[in-house]
């Protein structure tokens, strides 16, 4: 154990040095797992700039950033936007660009999620799905990208999720979001490599944020008990493994064992993984069953 914690002391110096005095953009800083990166990247010396829609919380994560702050020229700054606003983002990105420069990392970690199985959700969730969790970021790159080109140098950073590959029971809406995102990364990552730019794609897990709890209040009991098996992991602890991936200039980031393990299934006998949610979702079942039987 201590082995691996040099190791990881270790990883965090490399990811410290890659990440200092580079201007990074988060969208969805001011919450989660974006909140997480955002601290880590001010202490590593980085220029940060989070963008997110609200913005009181904007304004108390800037106060804490700029108190996290390694040396006096280290900028800090905020962008209020809501990513799903096309027009708007694109003008508030090239103004962004003209004032502030080119960002060497894009980090898309700005997302939203609801529960609920395809004859409970009505339409407009999967609209609102697909406009934050994958349009959004799309008009991110759209914008950064031209910039990006020319200088000849980035690396963005598209955060997907565990149904991300794994589309499990009761989130045809949110994991559908999240395989188009995993879908862009990969084309991404064909096209933009010549030109010198890097993809990451990251499918984290259940992760302690004000999402997941959020999530939680909306899932049936029979969500809980097919999807709360795995454990929780830490925003902290999740952005750590991002950076780290990341700095290893790093295409597929798994952070946990839980993905890590259900990812490299996925890639070697992916057939595997359906069996396995059958019996999840069998087991659920027989829960509620039990439960309504023996109330």
């Amino acid at each position: 154990m201590e082995d691996l914690a040099h190791h990881a002391d270790i990883d965090m110096n490399t990811t410290n040095r890659v990440f200092y005095n580079k201007l990074v953009m988060v969208s969805g800083g001011s919450s989660g797992i974006g909140l997480a990166l955002s601290r880590q990247l001010t202490l590593a010396g980085a220029h940060v700039y989070i963008l997110a829609r609200r913005l009181e919380n904007l304004t108390n994560t800037i106060l804490e950033l700029k108190s996290l702050k390694q040396y006096p020229e280290q900028k800090i700054g905020l962008i209020s936007a809501d990513v799903s606003r096309e027009k708007t983002t694109l003008s508030i990105i090239e103004k962004f660009i003209q004032k502030v420069g080119v960002p060497d990392y894009l980090i898309n970690s700005a997302g939203i999620t609801y529960p609920g199985t395809i004859l409970e959700l009505p339409m407009d969730v999967y609209h609102d799905m697909m406009n934050v969790n994958y349009f959004g970021m799309v008009t991110l790159i759209k914008a950064m990208l031209p910039a990006m080109i020319k200088k000849g140098s980035g690396h963005i950073v598209n955060i997907s999720s565990f149904v991300g590959f794994y589309a499990s029971y009761g989130y045809s809406a949110y994991a559908a979001s999240k395989f188009a995102v995993k879908g862009f990364s990969d084309v991404l990552r064909a096209e933009l490599k010549p030109e010198g730019i890097h993809i990451s794609v990251v499918f984290p897990a259940d992760v302690d944020t004000p999402q997941l709890a959020f999530e939680r209040e909306l899932q049936s009991q029979i969500m809980r008990d097919i999807n709360t098996a795995g454990g929780l992991m830490s925003p902290d602890a999740v952005a750590k493994s991002i950076l780290i991936g990341v700095a290893k200039n790093r295409y597929i980031i798994t952070p946990g064992f839980q993905s890590t393990l259900a990812y490299f299934i996925s890639q070697v006998a992916g057939y595997l993984l359906y069996p396995i949610m059958d019996f999840l979702v069998s087991s659920g079942l027989k829960k509620a069953k039990r439960r309504n039987e023996h109330p």
